[in-house]
Parts: C-alpha cells; sequence; structure tokens
C-alpha cells in the first residue's frame, strides 16, 4: 500500500471582509468554502497552501488569530455560516488541531474579537456577533489537551434587536495603562457602541456618531510613539474612515477643537453628556466631532478618567471602505504595538496606506496608492500588512490575492501569490501531454496550472476563459486546444494563443526553438470585447511585450485577467439545453456532448467531426432523462454513457463515415439510483459505472447476452460515489480512484484474474490522510498519463471549490505486484 500526500492545493478566498489574517510568524490563514486555508506567502520551498483545516459544515465567514498574550499567534478562530465558532491551536506537533466549539448563536456569525487576560495569559476573552442580533462574551482556557471541548453557555448575551440592528465588526482591547477591557461594535445601525468589561460583564457606555452608512470594520491600536493613547479606526460603506482617540489626558490636541474644549469645564462622572464642537460640511455629509468622557473602576478600586475624541476623518477611497488595519511593530510584549501607519482597503479596488501628517494636527495624507484599477476584482473586500510590515496582501471580491513588498522607501512592487477559484469546481483534467492541468467552475472561469521547472512550485499561468455563463465541463484536443460547455447552448473550441506557448515552455526549461508541433497559425493572445462572451483573437502585439513573448516566471493576478486568455475558434450549434458533458475519443477525432434533459427526445449524444466541426447527422439514443458522463474506450471501439435516468447506454464504432456509432446495448435498471460517473480499464475489457446508491459495478461486454448478465464485480460503499477513473497502467490487476459525495477519496485495486466473476475482491491500493481530501462531492477524478520519476499522480476537484494534486513515490517492483 502506498500513501499519497497533496502536492498542490488551489482553491480562493470567501467574500468576506474579515476572511484573512496574518499572524506574527508569517502564516497566513483565510476563509476558503467550507475550509480555512493555510499558506506563507514567502517560504520558497512551498509557495502555495500547505493544508487546508476541515470542520465547519458551511461557509466560513472570516478568521482571526490572538495577538495577545504569550499564546499570541497559535491560536486562530473561525466562525461560519454553520453557527458555530471553532478554536484552533497549534499541537506538540506544530500541528493545528480544533481546540474548542462555541455553540449558541441561531444566525449566521460575522464577527468575533478575542483577547488574552494579562492576569491568566492562558484564559481568552472572546466576543462574536451575529445576523440573530445577539453579541455573545465567551471565555476559553488553554490546555495541553488534543480533545475537543464544545461550549454551549457563555457569559453573557447582549441583545441588539430592539434597534433593529447587528454587529459586522467587533474589536477588543487594554485601556492605556490599564487592566479594563474596551469593547467596540459596529454594524447597521450607523453607530459605535463602545462597552467596558465590568466583573465579567459588558457593559455600553457610549454611542459613537458620525458614519452614514453600515461600519464594516474596526481596529484598536496602541501605538509606540504615545503608550498613553489608545486609537481606533473605523471604515464604512460611507467611503470614510475615522480615527478615533482615547487618552487618560483631557489635553486633547485637535486642530478645529481646541479653543471650545479649552473654553468648557468638564467635571469626571461616569458619562458625560457628548457635545458637539465642531459641525464641517466635506463632500456632502456633516463631520460631528463629539467628545466623551467616562471613568472606570480598575480592579484596586481607583478611578480612571478616560478621554474619546474623533480625531480625523480620510477621505480619499470612491466606494465602500471594508476593511482598515494598523502596522504592527515586531515585539515580545504582551500587548501588539503599532506604528501610527493605517492600511484600507476598498471597493473601488485599490488599498491607501494612510499617514498623519507631522506638522497639521488632525491631517492624514495617503503616502501610498495600490491597486488594480480596470481589473475583474470588483472590489478588495481586506486588506493586510505582514508580520514586519514590509509587505500588504489584499483579498478580493472574486477571492483572488494581492501581494506588494516593499523594494524601497515607498515603492511598492506586486508579487506572485496563491490563486484559486470562488466556486464549485466541475471539472479538471490533465492536457494530453500531462504539462498542465486545467479546471472549469461555476465562478465562469477556466484557470490553467503548472509546475515551475525552477523550485517545483505548482502556479496559475492562465486564465483561458472568464465566462458570462458558469463552466460545467470541457475536454482537451491535440495541440493545446480544448472544447468546453457551461450553462448555455454552445459548444466553443478555445485555443491556445502564441503567447501561451512559449510561457508554457519557458517555465517547463523547454528549448525556445521547439515550440508546438503543429502547423497552425496561432494568434498572438486574445481579448474579451465589452459585453462579450467570444474571446477574440489578437494579432498585433499589445502594449505589453508579455504578451507577445510570454512570461519566464509565474504571473501576478492582474496579468492572468488581462493578458491570458485564449482565443475562441469554432462554435458549435446544436444542443437545446444547458451543456452537462463533452469528451472525445482518444485519437481526437470525434467529439460527443450531451445537455440537460426531461424527455427522451433531448436526452441524445451529439457526436461532431473536428477537423470539420460538422455534427454527425444521427444524434445516438438510448436514454430518457439527462446523461452526466461520457467515457470513450481506450481504443475508441466503444462509447459509454450513463444518466440520471439510472441506466447506461453502450455504442460501437461501426466504420460508417456518417454514422460513426451505434446502440449496442442499454441497462434500464442498471441501478437503483443516479450514476454519477463511468470509466474503462486499460485493456477495454470492462467498465464502471458509478452511482448515488452507493454501489460501484464493474461491468464486461457481452453482446450476445442479456445485460443484466455483464456485471462482474458489485462493491458497495457507505455513501454515493460521484466520480470515478481507472488507473492506465500495465500492470497484474486494476488500479481504482473514486471519489465520494463526502469528499473523500479512495484508491483501489483488484486483481484481474479475480474480476472475471462476482466474487472479485476490491483493496485498498492507496491511502490519504482525511485532512488532506475534500469536504463535498468530488465532481472529478483524474490520473497523470505518465508515470516519471517513480511518482503515480492524480488530480480531483469539487464543489468545495478547491482542486488539488496529490502524488506518491512508488518502487517499480508495486506496479508488478500481485
Amino acid at each position: 500500500m502506498i500513501s499519497f500526500k497533496p502536492k498542490f492545493i488551489s482553491i480562493g478566498a470567501n467574500k468576506v471582509t474579515n476572511g484573512a489574517d496574518w499572524n506574527i510568524y508569517g502564516q497566513i490563514a483565510y476563509a476558503a468554502g467550507n475550509f480555512i486555508a493555510l499558506f506563507k506567502p514567502f517560504n520558497d520551498e512551498n509557495a502555495g497552501i500547505t493544508m487546508t483545516l476541515p470542520g465547519h459544515k458551511d461557509v466560513v465567514n472570516g478568521v482571526k488569530f490572538l495577538k495577545f498574550g504569550p499564546h499570541q499567534g497559535k491560536v486562530l478562530i473561525s466562525y461560519s455560516h454553520d453557527k458555530t465558532i471553532r478554536i484552533w491551536k497549534l499541537n506538540s506537533q506544530n500541528n493545528w488541531i480544533t481546540s474548542c466549539i462555541l455553540k449558541g448563536h441561531t444566525g449566521n456569525i460575522e464577527s468575533i474579537a478575542l483577547i488574552a487576560d494579562k492576569l491568566d495569559p492562558n484564559n481568552i476573552f472572546i466576543v462574536s456577533s451575529s445576523t440573530d442580533s445577539t453579541i455573545k462574551f465567551w471565555n476559553y482556557v488553554i490546555t495541553n489537551s488534543e480533545e475537543i471541548e464544545e461550549i454551549t453557555e457563555c457569559n453573557q448575551t447582549i441583545d441588539t434587536s430592539y434597534k433593529k440592528f447587528f454587529s459586522l465588526s467587533l474589536d477588543l482591547s487594554y485601556l492605556p495603562n490599564s487592566n479594563k477591557i474596551i469593547m467596540a461594535a459596529g454594524g447597521t445601525n450607523l453607530s459605535i457602541d463602545i462597552y467596558i468589561l465590568n466583573s465579567n460583564k459588558f457593559d455600553k457606555i457610549l454611542s459613537l456618531q458620525g458614519h452614514t452608512d453600515w461600519v464594516r470594520c474596526l481596529e484598536f491600536a496602541k501605538m509606540a510613539n504615545d503608550p498613553n493613547t489608545l486609537i481606533l479606526a473605523s471604515s464604512s460603506q460611507d467611503k470614510y474612515i475615522r480615527i478615533w482617540k482615547i487618552s487618560e489626558s483631557l489635553n486633547i490636541e485637535s486642530s478645529n477643537t481646541d479653543d471650545v474644549l479649552n473654553s468648557n469645564n468638564f467635571s469626571s462622572k461616569d458619562i458625560l453628556d457628548s457635545f458637539n464642537l465642531n459641525n464641517l460640511n466635506a463632500d456632502g455629509f456633516q463631520l460631528s466631532t463629539k467628545a466623551h468622557i467616562f471613568e472606570v473602576m480598575e480592579d484596586n478600586s481607583s478611578k480612571k478618567s478616560f478621554t474619546l475624541l474623533l480625531d480625523a476623518v480620510l477621505m480619499g477611497h470612491d466606494n465602500w471602505v471594508y476593511s482598515v488595519k494598523w502596522k504592527r511593530i515586531q515585539s515580545d510584549s504582551f500587548e501588539p504595538v503599532y506604528e501610527i501607519q493605517l492600511l484600507s482597503a476598498s471597493a473601488d479596488n485599490t488599498m491607501i496606506l494612510w499617514t498623519p501628517d507631522p506638522e497639521l494636527n488632525g491631517v492624514w495624507n495617503s503616502t501610498i496608492r495600490v491597486g488594480e484599477l480596470g481589473s475583474e476584482s470588483n472590489g478588495f473586500i481586506g486588506g493586510l500588512f505582514s508580520p514586519d510590515g514590509n509587505s500588504i496582501l489584499s483579498h478580493s471580491y472574486t477571492g483572488a490575492f494581492y501581494l506588494w513588498k516593499q523594494i524601497k522607501s515607498n515603492i511598492w512592487e506586486p508579487q506572485v501569490t496563491i490563486t484559486g477559484h470562488f466556486g464549485p469546481v466541475e471539472q479538471v483534467k490533465w492536457d494530453p501531454t500531462s504539462n498542465y492541468i486545467i479546471s472549469v467552475s461555476k465562478d465562469q472561469t477556466a484557470r490553467l496550472f503548472i509546475q515551475y521547472e525552477k523550485n517545483n512550485n505548482w502556479y496559475e499561468v492562465a486564465r483561458p476563459q472568464i465566462h458570462g455563463y458558469d463552466m460545467r465541463c470541457f475536454t482537451f484536443l491535440k495541440n493545446h486546444k480544448y472544447i468546453c460547455g457551461a450553462d448555455e447552448k454552445v459548444l466553443r473550441v478555445i485555443q491556445a494563443p502564441l503567447s501561451f506557448v512559449k510561457t508554457l515552455n519557458r517555465l517547463k526549461g523547454i528549448d525556445l526553438m521547439e515550440i508546438d508541433d503543429s502547423q497552425e497559425e496561432r494568434p498572438i493572445s486574445a481579448a474579451l470585447p465589452a459585453l462579450g462572451l467570444s474571446n477574440k483573437a489578437v494579432s498585433q502585439p499589445d502594449t505589453n511585450s508579455q504578451s507577445l513573448e510570454g512570461i519566464d516566471s509565474p504571473p501576478i493576478e492582474n496579468y492572468l485577467c488581462n493578458y491570458t486568455l485564449w482565443p475562441e475558434i469554432q462554435k458549435l450549434y446544436g444542443h437545446v439545453y444547458e451543456i452537462m458533458s463533452v469528451t472525445t475519443t482518444h485519437d481526437y477525432k470525434i467529439a460527443a456532448s450531451v445537455n440537460k434533459a426531461a424527455k427522451p427526445e433531448h436526452a441524445t449524444i451529439r457526436l461532431w467531426n473536428t477537423e470539420t466541426w460538422k455534427e454527425y447527422s444521427k444524434p445516438l439514443t438510448g436514454h430518457t432523462l439527462t446523461i452526466t458522463s461520457l467515457n470513450f474506450s481506450y481504443d475508441d471501439e466503444y462509447l459509454v454513457s450513463v444518466g440520471r435516468d439510472r441506466s447506461w447506454s453502450l455504442y460501437k464504432r461501426t466504420g460508417i463515415t456518417e454514422n460513426p456509432y451505434k446502440l449496442v446495448g442499454h441497462n434500464p435498471k442498471a441501478h437503483a439510483r443516479i450514476i454519477w460517473d463511468c470509466s474503462w480499464t486499460p485493456d477495454n475489457k470492462y467498465f464502471a459505472t458509478a452511482s448515488r446508491d452507493k454501489t460501484l459495478k464493474i461491468w464486461k461486454i457481452g453482446e450476445e447476452e442479456p445485460v443484466n448478465k455483464w456485471v462482474v464485480s458489485t462493491l458497495k460503499l457507505n455513501e454515493s460515489i460521484t466520480a470515478v477513473q481507472f488507473l492506465n497502467i500495465d500492470a497484474p490487476y486494476y488500479v481504482l480512484g473514486l471519489g465520494l459525495e463526502s469528499g473523500k477519496i479512495r484508491i483501489l485495486k483488484c486483481e484481474k484474474d479475480n474480476l472475471k466473476s462476482n466474487g472479485s475482491t476490491w483493496e485498498e491500493f492507496g491511502t490519504i490522510n482525511e485532512i488532506d481530501m475534500h469536504v463535498a462531492s468530488v465532481k472529478s477524478i483524474e490520473w497523470k498519463n505518465t508515470q516519471d520519476n517513480n511518482t503515480l499522480s492524480f488530480v480531483t476537484c469539487s464543489t468545495d471549490g478547491s482542486v488539488r494534486i496529490f502524488e506518491s513515490f512508488i518502487i517499480k517492483y508495486l506496479l508488478s505486484f500481485s
């Protein structure tokens, strides 16, 4: 038995504001479907995703590392649509494990904040907000136990339903020179509520007005140059950022409030009424500056007075400001210490780095603006500083990451980082030369990944299609072409441009003289016209020279979006409903395709001549409902189809040009439920069918016998089988890869001699750690055609949004061992 390890994992970020966090050890965690994905962007040995943490049963809404105390960076919290909060910690083997699950909310969890107790750093305070219009306060104690604790009772529930709002952002911090914890909560009521923790209960003391739309992000920071002041940054859908200062001193320096403050006599009491200090009209909104004084009771029964004042309003973004983050200074102190620099991320596709003007008090300048204006990202919804502050990262509405590194003062260069689909992935395949893979997804893109020879890491190097419909299926042709189908009635034939062929050869280390083995003329690149779905060929060089010559290193997101499309060379019309599956013969001369069907007249297979792109005259009949999968035998003698009507149909080559295949077998009761997939053995003697009825059946062609006697093996599992493929290898046994509805993967083998009778036995051939598998239906599984360097590889994709390549080192005798 051999062990398969993930060689490559690709998955995009969820469309959530707090979807990523960067800990002090350089590790980024982000919400990816139902997973938490982990990667280190500047780790040369493994530049991609190192692992995905399964556990949540629904989409993850956000993640956050602990930033206080001795455990900072070693405790991670995630929260989800499944209404639970998971606390992860590093175990003795330095692996992330679930330590605790918090249950209690009745709605989707929108935000969390956490902080360590100064008196007992193992005691973690957690607050969470939800669409159930509550804020809950929890306690979690870090222990050495690796058992999962479940907490269903919280310390406090703050009900905000009377105001008909819920909180979208929370943050916790310690007041300056105090052991008292302050909480800020902002959300759909446009205000920022301030709470103080007293006797294990949060008491609301203030409600800060000013924002005119939902508050999306809050973050406290204690500055290194002024430890006596706590600063709160808030961002909103009103396009503005507000800076609030909390200080022990009443000597509040503000350019537009000094005169008013000096003329008022403050008196200490629990809460002084807020009063307007100045009103300014800027860009159509009213700036209302308010000062607040409040007292807190320390543990030693002494009282301290604090002043909270709006210090500045930052205007620079043209759309919603989703995220604000302070620049942290590396230190070993219990509390994080920050530099007075603020990073904001906005739906206007930009991030801005703000610093206060040293000469004008209360005035902030935008020193750096980075972004992808005109790109397809539809806005940045989260931004992060690296631990050393020399890099910034953003994730966008389309799940893409953007990374910049500071090369020198005020010069930031974009860097290569991870990419991935942000929707369910429907199909993935190796190209005929096994040099790269392409995957298609309901996120309406096709993505191409290559292993870079210089560091053996995998990268996305092309995005052949950015479609207007959810993509469903595709199949390769020779010479870097493929046919694809989507939720439309048209098949499209896509061809690689010259720039990609040059890029492929450079990244794979091939001599540039060996550009192509075909005599076909290739356009330089492709472009997608406005309001169009067809990638049009570009024959003239673009102003970007890389679009002509290709690239010799992995590209950044902006390049992928704008310069890596493949031109469309043909449309195939004829289907009357959405395309479901497409495949070709192994000589690539005939393509077969099917569409959704509710009637027998629509449940037909259309055959196409790939040289003339004309349809053969008679579609193949046999099914009564949607055909879900098609597969030609390796010698192209047979075509098998399976469908929603629980049947399979077998077609045989006729040798007649006009009608190349005919129906020779049909089993209307092959399975008890829908059949999802089918596959042929390498010797073309058997085909397998995989069904929702939790069985896999192996059938031997016997045209002279009734079809119900063709079955030679039935394998029963505990769950539905959604994908199947035999390994194409010459050995005394068959190797079979199975993808299951739960996301699990099974690798089985059966001796060829034993398959002749229904008493055949299937054994485990390969093992995969459960944490490395998918967590939702596996849509396709495909073995790599070549076994180089004594390795076996296969690629899978799933409705969980991820694409995974698994690899195993094998000893040659394993291939001949029976």
